[in-house]
């Protein structure tokens, strides 16, 4: 360790003082959870085996230090189950099935790992493969994966049509610079299946705000000023009032702030269930298999949104100066990017 810049008391005050607390972060992803089945599974369930995943489970960096915390980690764990048994990963028994070892090996891309095993199945990338016109083929290929791994957002500045020109005309380039849209078939199978991780993790805010609401107590304070508006319940009668509670969205998940403008438990994406959710909720939008990245349409994003084609214009060309100059990516970056996509289309 080298402190620069620091004066000795300083640094003395640094080694000596102690470590702050651990908190946890929620990390229990769909991918760690079908791992630990695995596990499960090649042990067949020995008793070390049992106690290694109990005591996984109850590391402070996983869990947050309370009842209600490993009471809410339990449920996404029951729910990520199911998300997988529904993903056919795994059979009724928690045992892991058939293309179980491609979301596995590719753990640390999550949700990328989840969406290739949903195409694989669809029989979409089959369809890809079945081109008769190979090179053909193996472009359409490239493109997919391109969408899936090493993702990279183009700056808007960057992709307009002055620019991209005046960058292909200095550098002679024969990069396209941003990746083609996604497979349409491709998409609309992505689409369904968020539908399906949407309704499973919908279904698991509402069982455990259900099961838990004398512990999550009356949400009644503004999201920011942490200031009560709840009012103390001795309202005048009459027929206004009485209009307003029948006219009134009963809500389980949402926030009752949010639900003042209209809004119901009803939720569109698994971003705005994370975002909307009442306090004591503490969803995780990261912890949660969303396609929502790969589908969401280019008028639903941002303006002047496209990603880089930098891996798909190097399997077409190779020219790494070239993905530097035009496609401005660093020389360091090229190998491990493209190297991890690249042997997909060679088998």
């Amino acid at each position: 360790m080298v402190f620069y810049g620091i004066s000795f008391d300083r640094v003395r005050r640094i080694i000596l003082s102690r470590l702050p607390s651990l908190a946890g972060q929620f990390p229990l992803t769909s991918t760690l959870v079908l791992r630990l089945l695995n596990l499960m599974h090649g042990a067949d369930s020995a008793e070390v085996t049992v106690k290694a995943v109990r005591s996984l489970l109850q590391m402070p960096q996983v869990i947050w230090d309370s009842h209600e915390g490993e009471h809410q980690l339990l449920h996404h764990l029951r729910f990520s189950i199911e998300y997988l048994r529904r993903a056919r990963l795994i059979d009724g028994e928690g045992r892991p099935m058939n293309l179980f070892g491609v979301a596995a090996h590719l753990y640390y891309t999550e949700p990328s790992n989840l969406a290739l095993v949903t195409l694989l199945r669809s029989g979409v990338i089959h369809k890809i493969c079945a081109n008769k016109s190979t090179i053909q083929a193996k472009q359409n290929l490239i493109i997919l994966f391109c969408h899936l791994f090493g993702r990279r957002e183009l700056p808007p500045i960057y992709t307009s049509k002055e620019n991209l020109e005046a960058i292909l005309r200095l550098t002679k380039s024969a990069s396209k610079v941003i990746l083609p849209p996604l497979n349409p078939k491709a998409q609309t199978v992505l689409v369904e299946h968020e539908k399906q991780i949407l309704e499973i993790f919908t279904s698991y805010a509402s069982t455990f705000a259900t099961h838990n609401s004398a512990h999550l107590g009356e949400e009644d304070e503004l999201p920011l000023s942490k200031l009560k508006y709840a009012g103390s319940g001795e309202g005048v009668g009459g027929a206004f009032r009485q209009n307003l509670e029948q006219s009134s969205i009963p809500v389980v998940i949402r926030s009752l702030f949010v639900s003042n403008s209209g809004h119901g438990d009803v939720f569109q994406s698994i971003s705005e269930l994370a975002a909307t959710s009442r306090s004591g909720i503490n969803f995780n939008e990261h912890a949660t298999p969303s396609m929502e990245r790969f589908i969401v349409s280019r008028e639903g994003r941002k303006s002047g949104f496209a990603l880089n084609a930098y891996i798909y214009d190097f399997y077409m060309h190779g020219q790494v100066s070239t993905l530097a100059a035009a496609n401005g990516i660093r020389r360091g970056d090229i190998w491990w990017d493209s190297v991890f996509v690249l042997p997909w289309v060679a088998c």
